[in-house]
This record gives C-alpha cells, sequence and structure tokens, in this order.
C-alpha cells in the first residue's frame, strides 16, 4: 500500500508487514502507529519517500525497525543532515567519479578553536571530516551535494526513544587572533553544537517537555535553496517568537540544526516532541510585536536582521 493523502494522517493500532510485502509513505504521506509494528522484509519493509517539496512522515513507537529513508537535496548547496537509522553507511552521502569517493561530509567540533575566519578552513576550524565508514547518531553534517539527488538512508533501525544529544562547550578565554583580529572574549564563538532532529518525522521546538536549561534558546539551520541561515528564538522576552528569514518552531525530518550551549552538558529531544508537518522546510510564523526587520538583497540574494524594542521598568 501508498499512503499519499497529504490532507489525511493515516492512524492505526497495530502494523504488521510480511515478508516480501512493503509499505511505501509518500512524499506528503502521514502514518501514526500508536501500537507495534512488525516488519518482516528488513529495510525495503517500509520506504519513507521525498521530493522537493516534502518527505514523508511516520510517527511510532516500536525501537529497532529497519527502513529505508528517502532524502531530496537540491543541486550545488550545503545541505544540513541527520541521520534517521542507525548503522547507515557514510558512502550512503558519497558521489564516486571517475573511481573517487568523495563524501563532501563534515560534521562540527566544537572544541577546535574556530573563530570563523574566511581563511580558517585552510587553519584551525571547527569542520571535521567523519572518519568512521557509518554516520552518527549523535551529531549532524554538512553536506554538499553536486547534482540534484534523493538519498536513500538504510541499514540498522529507527529511532523510538527520546534521543540525549551530549553538548560541548569550551572556553577559549580572550587573546588576539592574527588572521583576523579579533581580540575580545570569543563568547559568541563557543559552545556551537551542530545536532538533529533524530526522527522520521518533523518535532515541535516548542513543546513543553523539552528541557533547554542548557542551550540558548533559538535553533539555526542553513537554508540550501536561499544561501542563507535561518532562526527560531523562543526562550528569553528577547527572542520569543521571533524569526529570522524563515525559521520556524518546526524542524523537517532528517534536518540538522545548530544550537549555542551555554555550558557542559547534554540536550534531549523527546518523542513526545514528534509531530506530523506538510513542509520539507520550515515555515513562516507570525512576528511578535514591537520589531523593525531590516532585509538586504543583492543579485537575487537576501539576508535580514530583526530589532526589538521592549520597554523596561525604570526604578
Amino acid at each position: 500500500p501508498v499512503i499519499d493523502d497529504g490532507a489525511t494522517i493515516v492512524t492505526c493500532n497495530n502494523l504488521e508487514i510480511q515478508s516480501g510485502a512493503h509499505i511505501t509513505i509518500a512524499s506528503n504521506g502521514k502514518l501514526t502507529v500508536t501500537s507495534n509494528i512488525v516488519n518482516n522484509s528488513g529495510p525495503e519493509g517500509i520506504i519513507i519517500e521525498s521530493d522537493a517539496v516534502s518527505t514523508g512522515s511516520l510517527i511510532h513507537s516500536t525501537f529497532g525497525i529497519q527502513a529505508a529513508c528517502k532524502r531530496y537535496l537540491s543541486n550545488s548547496n550545503w545541505h544540513f543532515v541527520f541521520t534517521p537509522l542507525t548503522d547507515v553507511p557514510k558512502d550512503s552521502l558519497s558521489l564516486t567519479l571517475n573511481g573517487y569517493t568523495n563524501p563532501n561530509l563534515y560534521w562540527y567540533n566544537e572544541t577546535n578553536e574556530d573563530y570563523w575566519d574566511t581563511e580558517s578552513v585552510y587553519g584551525t576550524t571547527g569542520w571535521s571530516n567523519e572518519a568512521s565508514n557509518f554516520l552518527s547518531t549523535n551529531n549532524g553534517y554538512i553536506h554538499y551535494s553536486p547534482e540534484i539527488r534523493t538519498y536513500e538512508f538504510a541499514g540498522g533501525n529507527l529511532l523510538s526513544s527520546d534521543k540525549e544529544f551530549i553538548l560541548d562547550y569550551t572556553d577559549n578565554g580572550t587573546g588576539p587572533v592574527g588572521m583576523n583580529g579579533v581580540s575580545s572574549d570569543w563568547d559568541n564563538f563557543e559552545g556551537w553544537n551542530l545536532i538533529g532532529n533524530p526522527y522520521v518525522s518533523a518535532f515541535d521546538w516548542d513543546h513543553a517537555g523539552i528541557d533547554k536549561s542548557n542551550i540558548d534558546d533559538v535553533i539555526y539551520y542553513y537554508d540550501d535553496q536561499t544561501d542563507q541561515y535561518k532562526y527560531y528564538g523562543s526562550g528569553t522576552v528577547y527572542n520569543e517568537g521571533i524569526t529570522v528569514n524563515g525559521g520556524s518552531r518546526y524542524v523537517p525530518a532528517n534536518q540538522a540544526f545548530f544550537v549555542k550551549a551555554i555550558g557542559q552538558g547534554s540536550f534531549t529531544i523527546p518523542n513526545a516532541a514528534r509531530v506530523h508537518n506538510d513542509q520539507a522546510f520550515w515555515k513562516n510564523t507570525e512576528d511578535p510585536k514591537n520589531i523593525v526587520r531590516l532585509q538586504i538583497e543583492t543579485d537575487d540574494y537576501f539576508d535580514e536582521t530583526v530589532i526589538r524594542g521592549i520597554k523596561e521598568s525604570i526604578l
């Protein structure tokens, strides 16, 4: 069967897939299984499709399910990606040309002194090659796709339980950096961790069960379509509900994103935060009051920032 009615969430109690059979969740399909899934057909027993508009969505509660999860990526752009399965070979994101395989795949090592200079890619930088032959489920990746491709993640099992990420925070102190003249405290460059959505559905960043005490309550991700960062903040009065470049509270499946830790510790995305969401990319949300949005545009590219006015009491 194919679940492809984008307007309806298909819900069932138990799902058993016989040997040799399969179920396909189309790119606009949404399936919730409230109790048990038995998959007797291996990775091809559950196929979750993806296209340029959206990606199929599955909310389940049975641990250890094999599946084949696809992710559409546009060409000639860097993408933030996260694997929804354990034991996915790194070569799943590789491109082989003339006998040479280049995964164009990097994770972000917060412990390196990365002060974001344009020349740091040739010197000290947080971007690091993945040494393992398998994709990690403890961090996200940035991946360059030179051509339009729909990748297939297969190998291992889908996650259905709460996902805990261990966050790094390295205090590099202060000091001049001759390459770019940084001489103030490096707080703005510290604590950045590239993690991701571990589920095969979207999740709601504003879910009450997400403990954000160890991070700034803002998420950042790179939009390959517009070549810009987007963010959504929901924590303090200063960033509550503010989006930049169209960020949203809903994080799509397979999406990696940055959080900024305020200290060494952990961050957990509970499975209760999972939701079905129609968009492959984050949706706009309504802005709070008393803001000024500034946007600059040139050669079909644009970026923006937000200034917010807050009335404070004077004692």
